[in-house]
């Protein structure tokens, strides 16, 4: 899962910032790093969390299921105009 790849402090820089809603200073004064270290972290949790959804998101899109999916939908489609058609049928 996405995230589970980040060092020890990217993941809580990142917790702490954007679930926690702690500013940078903040968190730089609880973990004991300068403000700017903090966002160097951010940004490298950033940009590794891009890398891994990204990464995740092709694997969805090369599963069987996904490739099957346009098929099912056309499929039950086709299922509801002919029974449209059978409606209309017997109502004329």
């Amino acid at each position: 899962d996405a995230g589970r790849q980040l060092p020890e402090n990217g993941r809580r820089v990142v917790i702490l910032h954007h679930f926690d809603g702690r500013g940078v200073e903040d968190i730089g004064t609880a973990l004991h790093m300068s403000p700017a270290a903090i966002d160097q972290c951010l940004h490298r949790a950033r940009e590794q969390l891009k890398e891994e959804i990204f990464a995740l998101f092709v694997g969805l899109l090369k599963s069987e299921r996904l490739k099957r999916f346009p098929e099912e939908v056309l499929e039950r489609i086709s299922e509801l105009e002919r029974t449209e058609d059978d409606i209309s049928k017997r109502i004329e």
